[in-house]
């Protein structure tokens, strides 16, 4: 895992995904199978709080963290970053 995970902050899918917030403002998802890194997202903001979940609709997974955290990048205003509750549909196949 990448420097930083935290080993509190994952959640495992069915589909053999796990998914790991940082304390560097990333999300990263895992192949359970063998331990790559399948995806990653800047959330734009450092230390994302809250354990990520997951929850389905209509057959559909979806992942849900939190990221109300300060800034990476001090040079955008606080309204240009998404702060809250992020919602990421998955694919339906693995990725």
């Amino acid at each position: 895992m990448p420097n930083g995970s935290q080993g509190k902050g994952m959640v495992v899918t069915s589909t053999g995904l796990l998914f790991s917030t940082c304390l560097d403002g990333r999300i990263y998802a895992y192949d359970t199978d063998n331990g790559n890194i399948l995806w990653s997202t800047d959330l734009g903001r450092m230390n994302p709080f809250g354990l990520p979940a997951m929850y389905q609709v209509n057959g559909r997974q979806y992942l849900v963290v939190c990221s109300v955290g300060g800034l990476k990048d001090k040079s955008k205003d606080e309204t240009d970053v998404p702060k809250g509750y992020l919602v990421y549909a998955l694919p339906d196949q693995k990725l």
